[in-house]
């Protein structure tokens, strides 16, 4: 899968550069942006990856929910996957030993 250092290099631009291409093209001169726009359908970049610019930014888009017992878990899950899915965020889905081990790793 190419990533936005791919484009970089084979359009002879900086990372800065293709980032601004697709997330401000105003500010990217015309044949610049058309380099790099071409380089990028060319090799199938289809742009930077929402998740990982909140990540490199330290942000996180998660929504944390704790069940006490599975009453309701498949409805949840549904409605989750549909939220998930409007949002571009991802679902994880643990059970409940899965979580302790994951909350007393974390402390």
């Amino acid at each position: 899968m190419p990533t936005l250092i791919d484009v970089a290099a084979a359009a002879g631009v900086s990372r800065s550069t293709v980032s601004n291409v697709f997330i401000h093209p105003e500010l990217v001169r015309p044949e610049v942006r058309e380099r790099v726009e071409a380089v990028a359908q060319a090799i199938g970049f289809d742009g930077p990856d929402a998740r990982g610019r909140l990540l490199r930014a330290g942000k996180f888009n998660a929504v944390g929910v704790v069940m006490a017992d599975a009453a309701g878990i498949a409805e949840f899950i549904k409605v989750g996957a549909n939220f998930v899915t409007i949002s571009a965020l991802g679902l994880l889905r643990l059970g409940a030993e899965d979580f302790r081990q994951r909350v007393q790793g974390a402390l």
